[in-house]
């Protein structure tokens, strides 16, 4: 059918995005080392995390929606609590 709604991240290159288990944020990051997750129905940008030193290559919610974890070039993951899901 038809476009639902268009999100405009500021990122360089989107490398990754996962949505929410509960359907309510989409997690998107890639070049720029930052994730960003946005509520998939006011498109409002609720968080950004900025922890990572290089490209972001992997991006995943915990099954209850309340945890989100991210994979790096720079050979770490970082997990976060997902607060902006409160937003």
């Amino acid at each position: 059918g038809k476009k639902y709604r268009t999100i405009r991240s500021n990122l360089s290159t989107i490398e990754t995005l996962a949505w929410s288990p509960d359907g309510m944020q989409l997690a998107c990051a890639g070049s720029d080392s930052c994730v960003q997750v946005w509520n998939v129905h006011t498109g409002r940008l609720l968080q950004t995390y900025t922890d990572h030193a290089d490209t972001i290559t992997c991006v995943v919610w915990s099954p209850d929606s309340t945890m989100l974890a991210s994979a790096s070039d720079d050979g770490t993951v970082h997990v976060y609590p997902a607060i902006g899901r409160l937003s």
